[in-house]
């Protein structure tokens, strides 16, 4: 095997001119040798901090850079001001300065220091931003743009204005395709994904100079079918049965029979389906032929010689139509998205590029540009330039490529960590530029300084095996490392003896679901790895407790231990096997939380919000998981109007805090008064969905203050659900800092290291391939540009170029999981099905040629088919590596739990507390101090004892006794007096009001009517009181307060407490006799209908809408006070009169309650007749002054100041506005 000669990088020795390409490899100390560059150009190049460009991949990795080189300076400093070296690199170089050259150094250092807030560490986007912002002119740039950090939305919008013209000029064949295939915009957006590109791919196949098969063609062709069918039926289907020639294993009687039946389906339809059914084929004369017996002549009529032409026809026409309609598509899209960009001066972060490179590319101001930037930034550092892609290759080459090439440019990465294809990035630019800067300028760093020698040697074992690991060997070879000196000075010791680097553990197919070939079915495979893996780090941890399994000197702990999974499907089919085996585990994932159950649940709930009179919205916001409601609960509340109507209350109060405070106040209110935390934290993985939600309502929270208003910021919301992007900041957060078993995706773990891993399901990392019809992306082979491939004469050679680049981005993956431990790997392996298709088997199994596709070798497919014989091969690996790998059989049932630490522990006596820890403190309201009563009559519209018969009496009922009963129609009588201006109130007004106020609650206009009278009835019906009467309609509108707001302190409270001070009044002794709320003290919160002001006094009116009769002398006052005490309306009339009380009595000068209180009115709608001077439907009383002040005394009793908060009434108070206080 011939290996590519190399140079070791040494970073104090590297020339500081030039394009120079670093290759690391995994634990090489690639950021040290950055920071060491940085150190290096600030003193040998006499460059201030801020002009050394270092861009790297991420924000977290910037924050991260700019700590290392923080340290890096200072620590420099320090060394050589103190002449006490502990790094012997730097003590070398400085061993040659003399003093002048030291001070030098010392000032320059001290410099960089106390300047590191102008340190230029950027990712490729921020750079790009910053030059775009500080270079407008150069780059033909308007002075004034934005970022939009994502332009899905704009995607979809492009996509839906294509569709609408494509279906508006569509063929009627043409547009069932496309239902059937592609469903609608969403459906196009994904088939055009692979053609998404910041730099548009060369589509496959070429423009062709002339015209294909086009629909129309088809339409005719199917039209003489058609005729042709409807005139020779009989002929063609006796042909078909009675033909001695046919073989009847295919056209037997019921094929015939199915055969015919979809002749005369398709034939009974003006146009044909664009998909032809399978079965058509045996139409077709060449089928007919090929099923006629030797010696016979096939069927002959000109009807199967038409069906074979459509046969024929169909597949062509389709598969160029769908070609031409992705590429047009496209080229819409793509201008259209770009067209809205340049008209509202936003850049997409792509765009950031694409912009730059076009100004670097232009004449003349190109040059210009590239030596303003290369003047500002003399270096640059490009870390984890595997990730690279050709915009971003072409930026760096055009800034610093100078007439004598010195510009130094240091290009850092590993080409075999090269794993995020999916972002975006392209390995072959990485090519492209290691060939540009040729083998004298290509260095490696080969020493690995994180892991064990143990596991350097297994992984050097593993990879040289095989003659190409990596697929593309040329230019991404593999190359050994060694290991660092230091590289066992804290072993992973089980019982004091050190631990091999790599462990297998052997899945055997006795223990396990298998196929009738015998290999372990996947799904059991997954069962059967995890739990043993499971089970394996509880008898680590239980080994750990008794000091058994140490690191150094120091025992293992939980999160010494990772499990890298390739999905987040398997990285909870883990956490479900550690869950069992008592071990704790946390979850680090790339996920958005837009894709998590939450996100999907608070969708449902701020729909309920933003629409709390939609009882099905509520329902089901209330039916998730986050809120928790059950079935029984939910139906309890439909049946029963008061909990309806206390639920829809609550939501609605949510949506006006919405309005007035914006959406966190909103959320926040929801969460505590819907004890949203305790009941999630009561569920699996609680802390995990209360970390979502609350990550949710941040991002919310933040896009409130650009898309404020309930529908804008709901838009957004379902906007960035379906975005494909998910930057770092919507990425799920770690749920706890607890020292827990952490279970990691392959793609986060790039980056991070741990003493143990565990790679469970290696057989996974494996091509998926392109399905058929798919587009198929690849790179060409000679000047490795990308190309897309949507149906040429190539396409199963490029598709099997695909495969070959996506086979060799697996081996990356399984790279990066095999190299994340610093002492231990441990991965599961076995006869399992569609192994031998994963990176892991083509590393195992080494293949004759490049070409992973080949099959393996037959003494290679021999170890898949026994147990003894693939143990065996591993073995044989094992016992080649010097001890640094190991087989073990796996326990598939997971024996082993995680129990607590033998040690013996002190006894805990539990202290015994003596303090009253008093009454919880909470905001009640009437609702709630009644609902806990038994037995309990829900305020529902009940219904008379005697209620007529329907049919022939139907006539002689009023309809307004037959408007809808239940919260819906509440909810909207609420409504429409809350919106009535009274004695200004116009016909036109309440006749407009009602008519909106039906249509926004969905019932039926011819109800419109019927509650107008109603409305009249109540604005002029008289209304009785103590010292005189009035009508609603006299009100002016500066004395009408509707929905008035309140709170106020309530003392220690219990049902006993409450039924004493109210006993000795019948009227409300009934109210309040059992009751069974809990002891509570905190604030009385509550909504009344109306509070008004008549001539002096102040009255509170309450609307109801019971149904009681339909008869209006149902609705007298003996009725209504059944009713009231019923319902246990007493109590809330209390409550709203203390409210007002206290309220008047802060707020208005010489306040008395005999005086100024007037009393309350509960308004039975239904019953009130402007003709009978209030004797139906007004139930009056006003409270007499001893039991208020009784109340009064009663919640006072906390000792704690009062407090009475209300929306504030006009005239009421010092300012008479009537702005909520």
């Amino acid at each position: 095997m011939n290996r590519i000669m190399t140079q070791s990088l040494d970073s104090f020795q590297l020339p500081l001119n030039g394009v120079r390409l670093i290759e690391a490899s995994a634990g090489t100390g690639k950021t040290h040798n950055i920071v060491t560059l940085v150190l290096r150009f600030i003193l040998e190049k006499n460059l201030s901090i801020g002009q050394i460009l270092v861009v790297t991949y991420t924000n977290a990795a910037t924050e991260e850079l700019r700590d290392r080189i923080r340290q890096r300076l200072h620590e420099a400093w320090r060394q050589m001001s103190t002449g006490q070296f502990n790094d012997p690199e730097l003590a070398a170089f400085c061993k040659t300065l003399d003093s002048s050259q030291r001070a030098n150094f010392l000032r320059l250092l001290r410099k960089a220091v106390c300047r590191m807030d102008e340190a230029a560490v950027f990712t490729i986007h921020g750079f790009c931003q910053r030059v775009l912002q500080e270079f407008a002119l150069e780059c033909g740039l308007a002075f004034h743009w934005d970022v939009l950090p994502d332009d899905a939305a704009l995607y979809r919008e492009a996509a839906a204005d294509f569709w609408r013209h494509l279906m508006k000029k569509a063929h009627p064949m043409e547009v069932l395709w496309l239902l059937e295939n592609w469903k609608g915009p969403d459906g196009l957006l994904q088939h055009l994904a692979p053609l998404k590109s910041p730099v548009p791919p060369k589509i496959l196949p070429e423009p062709s100079a002339t015209h294909g098969p086009n629909f129309s063609q088809a339409d005719a062709l199917f039209q003489v079918i058609r005729t042709m069918w409807l005139e020779h039926q009989k002929d063609i289907e006796d042909t078909l049965r009675n033909h001695k020639g046919l073989d009847r294993r295919t056209y037997n009687n019921k094929a015939v029979d199915d055969l015919l039946e979809t002749v005369k389906a398709l034939c009974a339809s003006n146009t044909p389906p664009p998909t032809l059914p399978p079965s058509f084929e045996k139409l077709t004369a060449s089928m007919l032929a090929r099923k006629t017996k030797p010696g016979e002549n096939p069927p002959a009529h000109p009807f199967f010689e038409l069906c074979e032409r459509f046969w024929q026809f169909m597949p062509k026409l389709l598969e160029g139509h769908r070609i031409e309609l992705l590429k047009s598509a496209e080229a819409f899209v793509r201008q259209a998205v770009w067209r809205r960009k340049e008209a509202e001066r936003v850049l997409a972060f792509d765009d950031l590029l694409v912009r730059l490179e076009q100004a670097l590319s232009s004449d003349p101001w190109g040059r210009v540009l590239s030596e303003r930037i290369r003047q500002k930034y003399p270096v640059a550092l490009i870390d984890e330039f595997q990730d690279t892609d050709p915009l971003q290759y072409a930026i760096f080459q055009k800034i610093y490529a100078t007439p004598n090439g010195s510009a130094p440019l240091c290009l850092i990465g590993d080409p075999k960590q090269a794993i995020y294809s999916f972002r975006g990035a392209d390995i072959f630019s990485y090519v492209r530029a290691k060939r540009d800067a040729g083998p004298k300028n290509t260095y490696t760093m080969d020493t690995n300084w994180r892991s064990s020698s143990g596991l350097v040697t297994a992984v050097n074992h593993l990879f040289s095996r095989h003659p190409y690991p990596f697929v593309f060997h040329q230019d991404i070879p593999f190359q050994a490392v060694r290991s660092a000196p230091t590289a066992d000075t804290r072993p992973l010791c089980l019982d004091g003896k050190p631990s091999a680097g790599l462990m297998v553990r052997f899945l055997s197919s006795r223990h396990l679901d298998t196929s009738k070939e015998g290999f372990i079915l996947s799904e059991a495979a997954q069962k059967g790895a995890a739990a043993d893996c499971a089970a394996f780090i509880a008898t680590l941890l239980n080994l750990a407790d008794q000091n058994r399994a140490t690191i150094g000197a120091g025992r293992l702990k939980a999160n010494h231990i990772a499990v890298l999974v390739r999905s987040h499907r398997e990285g909870r089919i883990m956490q479900e096997a550690l869950r069992q085996r008592g071990v704790a585990s946390v979850s680090l994932q790339r996920e958005s939380v837009f894709d998590s159950q939450e996100a999907e649940d608070l969708t449902a709930i701020l729909g309920a919000v933003a629409n709390p009179a939609n009882e099905r919205l509520l329902r089901t916001a209330l039916a998730t998981e986050t809120l928790g409601w059950n079935a029984s609960r939910i139906i309890a509340m439909e049946r029963h109007d008061t909990l309806m109507e206390d639920v829809q209350s609550r939501f609605h109060r949510y949506r006006e805090l919405w309005n007035r405070r914006g959406f966190l106040a909103s959320f926040m209110a929801l969460l505590k008064e819907e004890n949203v935390p305790s009941h999630v934290r009561s569920l699996p993985a609680g802390e995990r969905r209360l970390t979502n939600l609350l990550h949710l309502a941040e991002l919310l929270h933040q896009a409130d203050q650009t898309h404020s208003g309930v529908d804008r910021l709901l838009r957004w919301f379902k906007d960035r659900r379906r975005a494909q992007y998910a930057p770092e900041e919507e990425q799920l957060r770690l749920e706890s800092d607890e020292t827990l078993v952490q279970v990691v995706t392959i793609h986060k773990s790039k980056g991070l290291e741990y003493p143990v891993v565990f790679v469970p399901f290696p057989w996974t990392i494996k091509p998926r391939g392109a399905q058929k019809n798919d587009p198929v992306r690849f790179h060409d082979p000679h000047n490795l540009s990308l190309r897309v491939d949507l149906g040429s004469v190539n396409i199963e050679e490029n598709r099997r170029r695909a495969y070959r680049e996506e086979m060799a981005e697996n081996m990356r993956l399984l790279y990066v999981a095999l190299t994340r431990a610093k002492s231990l790997c441990v991965l599961c392996w076995g006869r399992i099905h569609g192994a031998s298709a994963s990176a892991m088997a083509y590393l195992l199994f080494p293949r004759l040629n490049t070409d992973p596709l080949q099959e393996l070798p037959q003494s290679a497919m021999d170890n898949f088919f026994k147990d003894e014989d693939l143990k065996n091969s591993l073995e044989d690996i094992a016992r080649s590596s010097s001890g640094a790998i190991t087989v073990e059989d796996a326990d598939v049932h997971g024996r082993a739990r995680r129990h607590p630490s033998s040690e013996k522990t002190p006894e805990f006596r539990a202290r015994k507390f003596h303090r009253d820890l008093g009454v919880p403190w909470r905001v009640t309201s009437y609702t709630h101090l009644a609902l806990g009563a038994e037995p309990y009559t829900p305020d529902d519209d009940a219904v008379a004892e005697e209620e007529p018969e329907r049919g022939a009496h139907d006539q002689e009922i009023e309809p307004v006794f037959l408007f809808p009963r239940g919260p819906r129609a509440g909810q909207c009588l609420h409504e429409i007096f809350e919106k009535v201006h009274f004695s200004m109130a116009s016909a036109q007004d309440l006749q407009a009001n009602v008519a909106a106020a039906l249509a926004r609650h969905g019932l039926e206009p011819h109800w419109q009517e019927p509650v107008l009278s109603m409305v009249e009835n109540v604005l002029e019906t008289s209304l009785h009181h103590d010292h005189g009467s009035l009508t609603l309609k006299d009100l002016e509108a500066g004395d009408a307060f509707p929905e008035w707001e309140f709170h106020f302190t309530l003392g220690p409270l219990d049902p006993l407490r409450l039924y004493n001070a109210l006993k000795d009044t019948a009227l409300y002794e009934r109210s309040v006799n059992g009751l069974q709320f809990e002891m509570l003290q905190g604030l009385v919160r509550g909504f009344i209908d109306l509070v008004f002001r008549r001539h002096g006094r102040y009255f509170i009116a309450d609307y109801k809408s019971n149904h009681l009769g339909n008869r209006v002398e149902d609705y007298a006052r003996s009725r209504l006070e059944s009713a009231m005490h019923e319902h246990r309306y007493p109590l809330q009339m209390l409550l709203y009169t203390v409210a007002l009380h206290r309220y008047l009595s802060v707020r208005l000068p010489d306040y008395d309650y005999d005086t100024h209180f007037g009393g309350v009115f509960y308004l039975f709608l239904r019953g009130m007749r402007r003709d009978n001077q209030g004797s139906t439907g007004v139930f009056y009383h006003r409270p007499e002054r001893g039991v208020v002040d009784r109340l009064e005394d009663l919640f006072r009793r906390n000792g704690l100041e009062d407090h009475t908060h209300g929306e504030r009434i006009g005239g009421v108070g010092p300012t008479g506005d009537s702005a909520l206080h």
